[in-house]
């Protein structure tokens, strides 16, 4: 189960690490951009995503490897779970309630 854990954690820090790229996306195109007083939500969304891809992998790194199976639905499992958490960060943040 240990391989599980650290295919998941590989699979949520390159998720992550893929979200916190979302300020570039809206500096390329800022018709897609949020309100002007909501930017501070895009900085805060992408620094939390960034701090937690790295700490993803380097908790990953740490803990046993175990069957390509494994790996392959950890990695799938883990990737779609950190996009479903961001996203709903981010819808939160961005609400303004």
């Amino acid at each position: 189960m240990k391989g599980f854990l650290r295919a998941l954690l590989f699979g949520a820090g390159l998720s992550f690490a893929l979200i916190a790229l979302v300020p570039i996306v809206f500096w390329l195109a800022p018709e897609i951009a949020p309100p002007a007083d909501r930017t501070w939500a895009v900085g805060a969304s992408s620094a939390f995503a960034l701090f937690a891809a790295a700490m993803a992998i380097r908790w990953a790194r740490r803990l046993p490897a175990s069957s390509w199976l494994v790996a392959i639905v950890g990695w799938i499992v883990g990737f779609n779970l950190a996009i479903f958490i961001v996203e709903i960060a981010f819808i939160a943040l961005l609400s303004g309630r």
